[in-house]
């Protein structure tokens, strides 16, 4: 009988809700001495019991009937939880920035060149910085050659230096992560600037205003690929002639931040 009893018990404590989450190991097991008028007196206040509500029993901390793993607790938190920021793999507030670039220059007045330069920025911030930028291009130009040769004079304007000077405010509005190939993630940068400078060549006029668009490949925390389009504006004289002129380079760099580490 007593074998029956006990395996009674086991099978009523773990349909009982209130003793669903956490069975102690003496609540499982029934001494051998218990009666059966006990078991009928609990089979009959179980009957006679409101029905419990629906849904996961809810236990008092500490006491029998307790549910709640603190991990995974922490765990199902952590998945609702918005994250608004994340930890970056660089970090740019507060670094300096040395830039070697080259690239394409086109002109409006005469022809496409080359152009190579170097930029400077210092990031007050991860979204802005300021930057100073030179560039260096000769001024080429086959139509000036032709009329040179045709009237036996010379212009002295092609194979002349230009040198473009530039002070601009910088402020990098998105951050993300490209995948290119396979499972290799780039990290990038977009960013946006402007600012005034000079424009020193036989035919400009000094002042000068550039806008840009670019984009760093980092590489390296400290490491990165630069793209950029850059708009020049300027006035420029040409045979008795002013115009303003948008001159568009296109350059390809490679930059350094410093310090090395985040």
């Amino acid at each position: 009988m007593f074998p029956s009893l006990h395996t009674f018990a086991l099978s009523w404590s773990l349909a009982d809700p209130a003793m669903a989450c956490v069975a102690e190991p003496a609540q499982a097991s029934v001494s051998a001495s218990t009666t059966e008028g006990t078991f009928r007196s609990r089979r009959r206040d179980k009957k006679n019991a409101p029905a419990a509500a629906s849904g996961p029993p809810v236990g008092v901390p500490g006491q029998p009937g307790e549910c709640v793993d603190a991990t995974l607790q922490e765990q199902l938190l952590a998945k609702r939880r918005h994250r608004l920021t994340r930890d970056r793999l660089f970090v740019k507030a507060l670094r300096h920035e040395l830039t070697l670039a080259g690239g394409y220059y086109v002109s409006d007045l005469f022809d496409s060149t080359f152009t190579l330069g170097g930029q400077y920025t210092f990031f007050m911030s991860e979204n802005f910085g300021t930057e100073l930028s030179v560039g260096w291009s000769r001024l080429r130009s086959s139509v000036l050659d032709t009329i040179e040769s045709a009237n036996n004079f010379s212009l002295a304007v092609g194979g002349q230096d230009i040198v473009r000077v530039f002070g601009s405010l910088a402020w990098s509005p998105l951050y993300g992560k490209l995948r290119l190939i396979a499972a290799k993630i780039l990290r990038y940068d977009l960013y946006l600037l402007a600012g005034p400078g000079v424009v020193v060549d036989p035919v400009s006029f000094g002042a000068a205003g550039n806008f840009g668009i670019g984009v760093r490949l980092f590489l390296h925390r400290a490491v990165a690929l630069r793209f950029e389009v850059r708009d020049h504006l300027y006035r420029q004289s040409l045979l008795s002639e002013s115009y303003y002129v948008n001159d568009f380079a296109f350059t390809t760099g490679l930059s350094v931040l410093l310090p090395v580490r985040n």
